[in-house]
């Protein structure tokens, strides 16, 4: 028995440095220039470490595991992004540039940016609910990324 655990100790000191070097890697993702498709990564990785994150604190010390992820989870941040976004669609001037189907380019942008975000849904409320001191997005029967959609539809109408 104690010479199981003396290997498991080994072994999880072993993997600490490793493991250390993958979230630190998560960590420069979210260094590198802000996109559409690394707004949906950043989704994704941080569900992959919320998901994992049980499994982990199993093999690792539970503090270990705390600083790690939530360092990764800090430098994921996607509502710095959505602002971004936000921000854009306000300040855009279009010059009423028709793609071939008649649509503005903002407009078909838009559209394929609001399905990415219903469909990633499941990830992105847990995000937008973080800190979230105010009532902005907490309208009742309305989850928070529909509320993030409406806003967007709001923004684009006042400014084509």
């Amino acid at each position: 028995m104690q010479y199981l655990r003396i290997q498991a100790e080994s072994f999880s000191e072993a993997v600490k440095e490793p493991i250390h070097l993958l979230f630190g890697l998560a960590s420069k993702v979210a260094k590198v220039n802000k996109s559409l498709e690394k707004l949906f990564c950043i989704l994704n990785m941080r569900r992959a470490l919320f998901d994992t994150t049980p499994i982990l604190t199993t093999v690792f010390d539970a503090e270990f595991v705390k600083i790690e992820v939530g360092g990764v989870v800090a430098a994921l941040t996607a509502k710095g992004m959505l602002l971004d976004l936000k921000i854009l669609v306000q300040t855009c001037r279009t010059q009423h540039e028709l793609t071939q189907g008649n649509v503005l380019r903002i407009t078909e942008f838009l559209m394929k940016y609001i399905k990415l975000l219903v469909n990633h849904t499941r990830n992105l409320d847990p995000i937008l609910c973080q800190g979230q001191a105010d009532d902005l997005l907490n309208i009742e029967g309305v989850n928070l990324t529909g509320h993030l959609v409406s806003g967007i539809f709001t923004d684009l109408e006042l400014v084509v």
